[in-house]
């Protein structure tokens, strides 16, 4: 049953990656808008994946730019950058926090500050230039506080290698199980070291079904792996709060080259 569960997960991937491109030229967003809550510290990821773009250069230019924030009728609490991280294949990223705690039980709206002409298109569907503030879809009601760090249940596991082209591009990754467990949402951060030495590649990395991938994807390029190289893998989980706890580092293999049937 769990390996029919898997090759479905595989199979339904192309898919699921797809989805994620059509909203590729605006703010990629982490909570998701369906997640039901957040937490009173909230860790928010936002990233930009089209070097040179207007998006990109907005999210470098946070804070100038534009800004960002948590609205509610009786509070307004702004988003800080703790950290940022531009990746090898060029996709930025920035972690943000609440710059105070947010009030319990209570529904906050995000929401934009838009000082510059480069971040009109952080969302789809926005009015160009007719409004400093822009609100947005995502709402979410506090939750309690997750007090406590993630748990890794083991050392993850390599779950399949996939290496492939397909109608909207090439696949090259290796999946890894999660064995987190957590009382709220959470993301990772992966540090991949060629064994032989080399480049230490890092980047972000939200679960997908219970799962950790590491390598290119069909619109995405966030670990560029050598062809059946050996690299060493790091994995530290950060819960909606801002907990974290690291796992023992994993060895792998990159996938073979791609196969070609074609002359």
């Amino acid at each position: 049953m769990r390996a029919a569960l898997t090759a479905l997960v595989f199979a339904l991937l192309p898919q699921l990656l797809w989805a994620q491109c059509v909203g590729w030229p605006f703010l990629g967003i982490w909570p998701k808008q369906e997640q039901p809550s957040i937490q009173p510290r909230q860790v928010f990821l936002f990233s930009a994946h089209e070097p040179g773009a207007g998006t990109f250069l907005a999210l470098r230019r946070f804070g100038r730019d534009f800004n960002a924030y948590l609205w509610t009728r009786h509070d307004s609490v702004g988003l800080l950058a703790t950290d940022s991280l531009l990746d090898d294949a060029g996709n930025l990223s920035l972690i943000l926090r609440p710059e105070q705690a947010l009030m319990p039980d209570t529904v906050y709206q995000l929401r934009f500050l838009i000082n510059s002409p480069t971040a009109y298109n952080l969302l789809p569907n926005t009015p160009l230039g007719r409004t400093a503030v822009l609100p947005s879809r995502y709402r979410w009601r506090v939750a309690v506080a997750d007090t406590e760090a993630p748990r890794w249940r083991g050392t993850p596991q390599v779950a399949g290698h996939v290496s492939s082209y397909n109608s909207e591009g090439k696949d090259v990754y290796v999946r890894f199980t999660s064995t987190v467990r957590d009382t709220s949402a959470y993301l990772v951060r992966a540090t991949v070291q060629p064994v032989g030495g080399g480049r230490t590649l890092r980047g972000y990395i939200t679960p997908l079904q219970g799962y950790l991938d590491v390598g290119t994807f069909t619109c995405a390029e966030i670990f560029r792996l050598q062809p059946e190289t050996e690299y060493r893998v790091s994995f530290e989980a950060i819960d909606a709060n801002g907990n974290r706890a690291t796992c023992q580092p994993i060895l792998f293999k990159a996938p073979p080259p791609i196969v070609t049937n074609g002359p």
